[in-house]
């Protein structure tokens, strides 16, 4: 399905960006044509973030500080779609969307574009923080639309198995139906304050700008404290939230490369993030690629086996790239960079495991 273009339908939008309607839903979608040779990288932001966060595009904004420049330089075409989210980019409020919507959204428009463009059909899917829970909405939405996901990559990322952030917080929910967390913005705004010394000392964005044109109430069912939005209320459902981010789904997942940064400001993600996505790997190749595959594990031969059994085990270092830095690793011009040379070997490693396993199991995989 193709999507809908808004021209003009809002007043609050940045030089590149666009208002669509895509799944059903409002979006904000920014591209820029690199070489069609190569994957589209396909960007969705953390929790009530637009995905300027990636691309910038504010008054007095520096292109330097956001890695869509990096990505340019290296030929990258580059896809950064916002899910609605109450800002002035945005002209109406759907607190009623989920995960699977947000899939199929970003997988929607990145298809057109493919499609205009003259793109090849592979796409590396780089979703941050709350991002994890698109992880596989967005894997299933690529299946169904006949686009290969090379490989996707977990910005500091949360997969979205119930209690894993938290079984007992409460969002408060705002007169617009979404789950309102400002409390939240003051830690924000401090890490993009230590970037910014780890930068020269220049604001990267300044504090009035992030929180008016950066960041707004979201919907509540895509933060992963198991409440869900339903008939004007908030009610508390794991399994239901569980079930639309696709948790449990251990057979249709992608390869998860994981971008591990290193501050303590960011501690939960710097411990957990490796662990909680190679369970999903690991899954990945036993799941999908073994049983998926109807491969007889007991004819391999010894030394296929062996091969087999050292690349499952070591997938969580192959698939683990360290980047430093704090939540916000990608804003910068420090990090903007490291990151961008990170997703260019995002892509090599996959590739890489991927022919591996190929070769182990004699046949071919997605």
């Amino acid at each position: 399905m193709a999507i809908a273009t808004s021209a003009g339908a809002q007043t609050k939008l940045y030089n590149g960006e666009v208002s669509v309607t895509a799944a059903g839903f409002p979006a904000v979608a920014y591209f820029r044509k690199g070489d069609p040779a190569k994957p589209l990288v396909v960007f969705s932001p953390g929790a009530h973030h637009m995905a300027r966060i990636a691309y910038g595009g504010h008054s007095g904004a520096r292109r330097e500080d956001f890695l869509d420049h990096w990505l340019a330089q290296k030929g990258y075409s580059f896809l950064a779609v916002s899910y609605p989210i109450d800002t002035p980019a945005f002209a109406e409020k759907r607190p009623e969307f989920t995960a699977r919507d947000w899939g199929k959204q970003l997988i929607e428009i990145a298809r057109t574009k493919i499609q205009q463009n003259g793109l090849s059909n592979k796409i590396v899917v780089a979703l941050w923080s709350m991002g994890g829970k698109a992880v596989q909405p967005s894997y299933a939405a690529a299946r169904d639309a006949g686009v290969e996901v090379e490989t996707t990559i977990s910005f500091a990322a949360t997969p979205g198995i119930p209690g894993l952030i938290s079984y007992t917080t409460r969002i408060d929910m705002a007169p617009s139906g979404y789950a309102s967390r400002t409390p939240l913005y003051a830690g924000w705004l401090k890490q993009l304050a230590d970037n910014a010394k780890n930068n020269g000392g220049r604001a990267i964005i300044p504090e009035e700008i992030f929180r008016t044109e950066y960041v707004g109430d979201m919907s509540v069912n895509l933060q992963g404290y198991g409440e869900v939005y339903r008939e004007g209320k908030f009610e508390l459902d794991h399994m239901a939230q569980a079930t639309d981010y696709g948790a449990f789904n251990f057979d249709a997942y992608p390869l998860v490369t994981v971008f591990e940064n290193e501050e303590v400001a960011d501690a939960r993600h710097v411990l957990a993030d490796r662990a909680n996505w190679t369970i999903y790997n690991v899954n990945t190749v036993v799941n999908r690629y073994i049983a998926g595959n109807k491969i007889k594990l007991g004819e391999l031969g010894d030394e296929r086996w062996k091969k087999l059994v050292a690349l499952t085990r070591d997938l969580d270092d192959r698939l683990s790239i360290e980047v430093g830095g704090n939540h916000f690793f990608f804003v910068g011009e420090r990090g903007a960079k490291r990151t961008a040379a990170a997703i260019d070997e995002a892509v090599a490693r996959t590739r890489a495991v991927r022919a591996e396993f190929e070769e182990i199991l004699k046949i071919p995989l997605e």
